[in-house]
Parts: C-alpha cells; structure tokens; sequence
C-alpha cells in the first residue's frame, strides 16, 4: 500500500529495488493510494502525466511527480506483480463525505475523467501491472439515515459503472476506515448491507 507522496522522485532503477525486496517477503500486488488529488472540481497535484485542461486545474497544480504512476507500473510489469491505482483523492471527503450529491457527483466526473487519461496512456503500455482500480474515499461507519446510504451508493456506482464500461476485465477495490467510536459493530454491518445491496458490483465479488 503505497502513498504517492512519499515515492513520487523515485526513478526506475529504485522502484525496483523496492518492489524487488516487496517480491522477497512475499508481496506481488501494490495499491497506489490515489493518482492525482483534487480540491473540489479543480485537480491540483498529479502523478501521471496528464492532459486536463487548463480550465480544470487549480491554482495549487503541480505535476513534479508525474512520472510515478508509470515508473511504477513500468516496474511492476518487469517484476510480474500487480498494481491496484487510486484515480482521485480529495481531502474534502472527511468534511462532506456523503451528505453533499452535488460535490459526489463532481468527485466522479473528475475521477473519471482521469482514470480515462490513465487507462488511454498505459493499459496498453503495461497490460498486466495495471491491473485494477483503487476506491480511494473511505467509507467510515456511522449511524447512516436512509439519504447518506443513497448517496454512499450513488458515488460508489458512480466509479463502478463508469469503471465498467472503461474496462470491465478490471476490478475495484475499495477499503473502509472503521472505529469503534462511531458505531457499534451491528450498526456498521446494518450499513454495509444497505449500501451494497444497492452497489452495481460484477459477478465474481470478493470481499478481503
């Protein structure tokens, strides 16, 4: 589990020494936490290279790291392992998580614009490192009312449908942030159920 942050300069020669200690004690799959970061609809920091217009960047925009996303997967794909991308992270999530449609909606027009960039410029290039997507907002338990489980599912479908029709040979990993401070374990569950019974999920779900 990789935080872009901390390897964005790395060079080649040195993503793979580390996945090659990674490869040592067992580990062949990697997930990049997120590949670019964006503060409401405007991306600010990126790791790929990509194309977004100047009209959709914000004024915080930096590209310095922008060869991490390939020098990974370039890695990856030499050393047989498989890497899970984040598309988009916003810190603005731990404020509005899902009682805001409006900026949801926001979130998956940029996450997918940009995992169309990412997809377009190294699916091809590196068939088998990318292998799949990461959902990079966690869900956190809470005692949900019936209009923060509908948006919790409106934005999860939001990234699995259009995941889907991208490539629907990929998958979609996500991960929640649980505390036993904000729920109790059945209350957690009772959630879990009622926003995936309304997830468009593919067959062939695994749950971790």
């Amino acid at each position: 589990f990789m935080q872009p942050g901390t390897f964005a300069k790395y060079t080649l020669k040195r993503m793979k020494e580390h996945l090659t200690y990674m490869r040592e004690v067992g580990i062949d799959i990697i997930i990049l936490q997120w590949s670019f970061e964006n503060v409401g609809d405007k991306v600010s920091n990126v790791y790929y290279d990509d194309s977004f217009d100047s009209a959709d960047k914000h004024g915080t925009y930096n590209d310095s790291g922008k060869a991490l996303v390939e020098t990974l997967l370039q890695a990856a794909e030499e050393l047989d392992m498989k890497v899970f991308l984040g598309i988009n992270n916003n810190d603005e999530w731990w404020q509005k998580a899902v009682n805001d449609k409006a900026w949801l909606t926001s979130q998956i027009e940029v996450g997918m614009e940009g995992a169309k960039q990412i997809y377009d410029a190294y699916k091809n290039k590196y068939p088998n490192a990318l292998h799949g997507w990461y959902f990079v907002f966690e869900y956190y338990n809470f005692k949900a009312n019936s209009v923060q489980i509908d948006n919790a599912a409106y934005l999860l479908n939001g990234f699995l449908d259009g995941l889907k029709a991208l490539d629907d040979s990929m998958p979609l990993m996500l991960s929640p942030f649980v505390s036993s401070g904000n729920s109790t374990a059945a209350e957690a569950g009772d959630m879990w159920e009622k926003v995936f019974a309304k997830a468009n999920f593919r067959e062939g779900l695994t749950v971790l």
